[in-house]
């Protein structure tokens, strides 16, 4: 008999919880969202327009991956003077797509050298996946980045495919 009022009075505490966190997203969400009268009069005095839609961000440079990466190996302090974080274009052939250790998805450009073992990795989102999938090595892409410098590689990050 004492289990089962326990079990009541567990079940009454529970649903009285459950009663009180409804009530508080309610409260929350009406403040969140309810216009005031001042907000409502004024927009409905003035005409409506449509958002300008968002700027493309502004191309720094445009380059060859071979070039990029040419440019880090003559000097890399001038290089990153002219190519770290700008927004940079570069084009060049699919040498490699894959994934690196954190599972981000890249492009490794080829910079015309045979035996290369160094190079220019551009490195996309998630989203770009379905993308990448469609790449393969010999194709020739052009990516927008936002150049990291080099470590190893001339390295590529915030990636879209052009």
């Amino acid at each position: 008999m004492a289990n089962q009022e326990k079990k009541r009075g567990i079940g009454f505490y529970l649903l009285v919880g459950v009663g009180a966190l409804f009530v508080i997203s309610i409260i929350s969400r009406d403040k969140n969202t309810s216009p005031t009268t001042s907000t409502s009069a004024a927009s409905a005095a003035r005409p409506s327009s449509a958002p300008e839609p968002p700027k493309a961000p502004q191309i720094d440079a445009r380059v060859t991956a071979r070039e990029l990466f040419e440019a880090y190996e003559k000097n890399e302090i001038a290089a990153d003077n002219r190519f770290k974080d700008k927004l940079l274009e570069v084009s060049g052939k699919v040498d490699n797509v894959g994934k690196d250790l954190l599972d981000t998805p890249y492009v490794a450009l080829s910079t015309g050298g045979k035996f290369d073992i160094l190079g220019v990795q551009a490195f996309f989102d998630d989203a770009s996946l379905p993308k990448l999938a469609n790449l393969s090595k010999g194709q020739d892409v052009t990516v927008a980045c936002r150049c990291d410098g080099k470590f190893g590689n001339v390295m590529l990050k915030e990636c879209t495919l052009k």
